[in-house]
């Protein structure tokens, strides 16, 4: 069979968790998470897909790794990560996970159905995750979270300072989201100054990048207009660049083809407040389910989508305003943003700032407004970047810490 052009793709995940509660020894579990491997054609412009590869294409995949070396280590790794956590925090600690999960990924684009020639991206990392549970004086339970994505060799060779880091990291996490052992109290509804920590900031562009999809802005389910050429049109926000980058030297995840053979240029898609590119052609992904095990139609996704970091400490932001709101957790990313008014009603919980140091501790807060006038808002950004992957999908989003002039919010004990 003659096709315009072929890709074969292959994706495999091996993954290994370490849970431990108080007093008690770390247990494991791990599993191949799934295989992947697949042949995606175009034959007269019709895209057809098989996840059954003949015999023939299969030396055009890239060869396996030593999954037996890889799985021991991975399993070691977790079991050191609960341990350093346990150690750090001692008997306040209630609970503790560790997650590793090694993924490769490779995709052979092919020009035809009888080339042997072509061109191959891979790239393979491991996302290391650790999350604990963790008991105030006061008696409150807060949780504190760290992940990082590094290569492969990296957790080959990581030290016990390696491994030490990312706890501390986690209780650095806890102590940003509930202020340490500062009371609790409640906020009137208002609009307040406000700092969105990182975390926030990738909680709204694991959902809010769609967007920025060309697809949705010209079937009109997206609060941009629909734009011939995006260039130049000003959103006003010129504390806000948006990129979307094939690789970043803090993250170990890359992807320079997408599904269609495509080289992917990193791009602005906004430029100091400038709309300068959407999502489009060399943006084309495999969208699965989220179990990862199902392909489903080739759908538009960012590769790295970040917004850059500024020069401030989160310090110097929270000094900036003074008194306000510094947002440190949000939940609900898939229920939160109305994309196609850009619309956003989101739960958090964060700390009220007086004198740029915390007060009091209000366990729920609810923000909502507009995503686009959120980003008008934003006067500053933090120098720490934050990267997460979208789990068993070819894509990271984050960014920094966000200063916002105002952002409505209400919140009850």
């Amino acid at each position: 069979m003659n096709t315009d052009l072929m890709n074969i793709e292959r994706r495999k995940v091996l993954s290994v968790s370490a849970h431990s509660a108080a007093g008690t020894a770390p247990s494991l579990t791990g599993s191949l998470a799934f295989d992947h491997t697949g042949m995606y054609v175009r034959e007269k412009g019709v895209y057809r897909y098989t996840e059954t590869v003949p015999a023939e294409w299969m030396p055009a995949l890239s060869s396996d790794s030593d999954d037996a070396v890889l799985y021991s280590r991975l399993r070691q790794g977790a079991l050191e990560l609960t341990e350093a956590l346990t150690r750090t925090t001692g008997p306040d600690l209630l609970s503790a996970e560790a997650s590793l999960a090694a993924t490769s990924f490779s995709r052979k684009v092919l020009f035809d159905s009888f080339a042997t020639g072509g061109e191959t991206d891979q790239s393979a990392w491991v996302r290391v995750s650790l999350n604990a549970s963790i008991r105030r004086f006061s008696g409150r339970v807060t949780s504190g979270y760290a992940e990082k994505s590094i290569p492969v060799s990296e957790l080959m060779s990581w030290t016990e300072d390696d491994v030490s880091a990312i706890a501390q990291s986690v209780l650095r996490d806890a102590d940003a989201k509930d202020g340490g052992d500062v009371p609790v109290s409640s906020l009137s509804s208002g609009s307040y100054p406000a700092v969105l920590s990182s975390q926030v900031t990738c909680h709204i562009l694991m959902q809010g990048w769609r967007i920025f999809s060309e697809n949705r802005i010209r079937s009109g389910s997206s609060p941009l207009p629909p734009l011939g050429n995006p260039t130049g049109m000003d959103l006003g926000c010129p504390g806000i660049t948006l990129r979307d980058v094939p690789s970043h030297p803090d993250c170990a995840f890359s992807a320079f083809l997408d599904a269609e053979g495509n080289r992917v240029p990193p791009r602005d898609l906004i430029q100091k407040g400038q709309l300068v590119h959407t999502l489009g052609k060399g943006n084309i992904g495999r969208g699965m389910t989220l179990s990862g095990s199902t392909v489903i139609q080739p759908q538009i996704i960012p590769r790295i989508l970040h917004i850059e970091p500024g020069t401030e400490s989160l310090e110097g932001l929270l000094a900036e305003m003074d008194s306000g709101l510094l947002i440190t957790d949000s939940s609900d990313a898939f229920h939160s943003i109305d994309l196609s008014t850009g619309d956003y009603s989101i739960p958090c919980q964060g700390l009220w700032i007086r004198g740029g140091k915390p007060e009091f501790f209000v366990p729920g807060i609810t923000i909502a407004g507009n995503l686009l006038e959120l980003f008008r808002r934003v006067r500053k950004t933090s120098s720490s970047l934050r990267l997460q992957e979208f789990y068993n999908h070819n894509y990271l989003y984050g960014g920094p810490d966000l200063l916002v002039e105002s952002v409505l919010a209400g919140g009850t004990v």
